[in-house]
């Protein structure tokens, strides 16, 4: 049995830190997977437009988990966009256009729509 199975949710709906968590069984053989996705610059994941502001980019924990091929051309029908990693800094991101950022897990995920 894992007794600290619930430490690797530590993201709410606000807190982006492409994380996510996975139980079953309710007894001594409970399984339990943590995932922590790894950014890496030239990979590319989906999102989708912010509803409420047509010029912005909304991602979730589980658009981070996505991995989408950059040269597909299209996302697939829930999603809006395709966003290549760009850099996963310290520091500022990478000059250039069509460009979008968060704040995930205390650095900054750089992105440029493809």
């Amino acid at each position: 049995m894992v007794d600290d199975s619930y430490e690797c949710v530590r993201n709410s709906d606000d807190d982006l830190d492409g994380e996510s968590w996975w139980s079953h069984g309710e007894d001594a053989n409970e399984i339990a997977l943590c995932v922590q996705r790894q950014f890496r610059t030239g990979d590319c994941f989906l999102a989708t437009k912010d509803r409420e502001n047509e010029n912005s980019v909304a991602i979730s924990n589980n658009d981070l988990m996505t991995l989408w091929p950059c040269e597909a051309g299209s996302a697939p029908e829930k999603y809006d966009l395709v966003l290549r990693i760009t850099a996963f800094t310290n520091g500022a991101c990478p000059p250039g256009g069509r460009r979008v950022h968060w704040e995930v897990r205390g650095r900054t995920l750089c992105t440029r729509i493809v």
